[in-house]
């Protein structure tokens, strides 16, 4: 079933250059709301580890990676009934996560890059209820500042 859903996210990422063209890679991400259609989860953080393989080394820097990470997660549409209490409750849980990310940087400076990405991830939020795909396509673009 597919649903139409926005999700605000906070993200952070540190690089660091290995060789000319591959750069090792974190990223975190801070779930902050979702809107919708059906919103799926009321928490979902992430963090990613990884490596980029930059195609080339000009100021405009195509790249291409791969990235494993865990979820930290609770599913906002599945519960389990509480037989003492009879709340329904939500539990949250740590899950693995593979992302594939292709993205663009643009470097004027050496102290400024704009960078566009596109990131496809693929998981699953296991919990005392019904397993939910955490698999979603994120962009996204922003300014960044190198610190030497």
């Amino acid at each position: 079933m597919e649903t139409k859903n926005r999700i605000c996210l906070f993200n952070r990422f540190y690089t660091a250059y290995v060789k000319n063209k591959v750069e090792l890679r974190a990223d975190g991400f801070y779930f902050l709301k979702s809107q919708g259609d059906r919103p799926r989860f009321s928490v979902n953080h992430q963090v990613f580890l990884g490596a980029n393989y930059l195609f080339l080394d000009g100021k405009t820097k195509p790249y291409l990676g791969t990235q494993i990470g865990l979820a930290h997660s609770k599913s906002s549409e599945y519960g389990v009934l509480n037989g003492l209490s009879s709340d329904i409750e939500y539990q949250s849980s740590i899950n693995p996560l593979v992302s594939i990310v292709g993205g663009l940087n643009y470097v004027p400076s050496n102290k400024l890059y704009f960078w566009v990405e596109s990131r496809q991830i693929f998981g699953k939020h296991i919990s005392n209820s019904y397993s939910t795909f955490l698999d979603e396509f994120r962009l996204s673009l922003g300014v960044g500042f190198y610190i030497h």
